[in-house]
């Protein structure tokens, strides 16, 4: 559970940091950004899926 709140949360702080860059962000974050996105691990969404899919199991 603690892991997809992690994922949740991360994904929360993109969201906000690309929102950040749209309203006029300088090209020094740009760059951050998207090293972010280009980096991520391809399973991100996968072990995502499965937190979630083991979550509605529970009940």
């Amino acid at each position: 559970m603690s892991r997809l709140k992690a994922y949740l949360e991360e994904a929360t702080a993109a969201d906000i940091e690309i929102e950040n860059l749209m309203a006029g962000g300088v090209v020094e974050q740009e760059g951050k950004l998207a090293f972010h996105v280009l980096h991520q691990p391809d399973d991100t969404l996968a072990v995502m899926q499965d937190e979630i899919f083991g979550l509605c199991c529970l009940f």
